[in-house]
């Protein structure tokens, strides 16, 4: 479980990438945060608008 856990940790990704590696995992993963971040603010701003 702790495994799991630190694998979505936003430091431990990107620690490699401060040392100059680029993994395709990094990519993927910072990808999928911030098209995630994207979709829940667009919902929230739909929310808002039809209150």
């Amino acid at each position: 479980i702790i495994n799991i856990i630190s694998s979505l940790s936003i430091l431990s990704n990107f620690q490699q990438i401060t040392k100059g590696v680029i993994d395709l995992r990094e990519l993927i993963f910072f990808t999928s945060m911030i098209l995630g971040f994207l979709f829940v603010n667009k919902y929230l701003v739909e929310l808002k608008k039809s209150k």
